[in-house]
């Protein structure tokens, strides 16, 4: 009878008894995100990340794709259920968070997407290397290296479409549009004009070959000035496009890169030689006034106001003050990640083009102190860029044209 007895006991002993397990992921589910909503977007401002609390600890994965293989964000040690990310880089943007504990991971939330400055809405790749852009009421020109000269209507940014193109005899680097032409630097063939009064149909009107490798060009009045490599700065009387004459010219010491024309002054980019200040009141004079032996080579300037913004290769950016152009004095830097190739002044921002580093946007409100407010990577190489609107245009090598919003 006893024995009968400890039989029943037994399964029920064993069923009272306590069995230590690890809480399995089924605990964490149900997480919430909270803020930014889906297809919520920002300017150039940190972002606070925020999530339902459900105990345990948090990570939170942020990408420029929704597959998460290489995130920009991954942080498995959060406490809180929120995170604040300071961060210039732009784009679109997707995010996650999942729970969980030593042991296990709950389930991943779902995936939403925002969209923070500078992100990308459109694009056109071009047949070549897509070098110099310039844009001018709902096309945008692009220099194209071999391909020559391209035109995109981008009065849909995020649809651009070609609508004509020149094939230019030589490699196409610098563009530039006033009024019914376009200027070509067109390297070791020299200066081409096109007359683009129909985009759908481009035509060579006349050219002047100049004695270097035309590389940048900018139009003020009746006068084309070309950087021209080896032969410094070119200046020729364009009054008739048909008939272009070399009316002046001056050798830098350098390699002439980039122009600008303010008032009565071309400022050179000339690689090496830094930011040469040119007096051009006599077009059939041209006398250097000034310049400035900035650290790495000048590869492109932009003037606004008293001040030469230039895109100093590994240098980055750097802002000279030229309110006396005989005594040019640097007031402030940015050292760029990359190979700063070009730069565009719009308002309080300098955006620079900025090679394998893509798009850098740096805010010179303080000239003496300018600091990066946003970002974005291109995809190739960013060689120039042209701002308009609400729209940066990147020439972006072998990627093309990248039209990104900026504001």
């Amino acid at each position: 009878m006893k024995k009968y007895v400890f039989l029943i006991l037994l399964p029920l002993l064993w069923g009272c008894t306590k069995v230590d397990r690890p809480l399995g992921p089924h605990i964490f589910k149900g997480i919430n995100l909270i803020s930014p909503e889906n297809e919520a977007e920002f300017g150039f401002v940190s972002i606070s990340f925020d999530w339902s609390d459900v105990g345990g600890k948090f990570q939170i994965q942020i990408d420029n794709d929704s597959t998460f293989n290489s995130p920009v964000v991954d942080i498995d040690t959060l406490k809180n259920n929120s995170y604040i990310w300071n961060s210039t880089k732009g784009g679109r943007l997707y995010w996650r968070v999942r729970a969980g504990n030593e042991n296990f991971w709950g389930e991943w939330s779902e995936i939403r997407e925002i969209k923070k400055l500078p992100y990308e809405v459109g694009s056109y790749d071009t047949p070549d290397y897509a070098f110099g852009v310039y844009v001018s009421g709902n096309y945008a020109y692009v220099a194209d290296e071999g391909s020559g000269l391209r035109i995109i209507d981008v009065s849909n940014p995020s649809s651009p479409q070609e609508v004509g193109n020149y094939d230019t005899p030589g490699w196409a680097y610098g563009v530039y549009v006033s009024g019914n032409y376009a200027y070509v630097a067109d390297w070791g063939s020299g200066l081409r004009i096109i007359d683009v009064s129909n985009p759908s149909s481009p035509q060579e009107v006349g050219f002047y070959d100049t004695p270097g490798d035309a590389h940048c060009v900018y139009v003020s009045g009746n006068y084309a000035y070309v950087a021209d490599w080896g032969s410094g700065l070119r200046i020729i009387d364009v009054s008739n496009p048909s008939s272009p004459q070399e009316v002046g010219n001056y050798d830098t010491p350098g390699w002439a890169y980039g122009v600008y024309v303010s008032g009565n002054y071309a400022y050179v980019a000339d690689d090496g030689s830094g930011l040469r200040i040119i007096d051009v009141s006599n077009p059939s004079s041209p006398q250097e006034v000034g310049n400035y032996n900035t650290p790495g080579d000048a590869e492109g300037v932009y003037v606004s106001g008293n001040y030469a913004y230039v895109a100093d290769g590994y240098s980055g950016l750097r802002i000279i003050d030229v309110s006396n152009p005989t005594s040019p004095q640097e007031v402030g830097n940015y050292d760029t990640p990359g190979w700063a190739f070009g730069v565009y002044v719009s308002g309080n921002y300098a955006y620079v083009a900025d090679y394998d580093a893509g798009l850098r946007i740096i805010d010179v409100s303080n000239p003496t102190s300018p600091s990066e407010v946003g970002s974005y990577d291109t995809p190739v190489y960013a060689r120039d860029v042209y701002v308009s609107g609400n729209y940066a245009y990147v020439g972006d090598g072998y990627s093309g044209l990248r039209i990104i919003r900026v504001k």
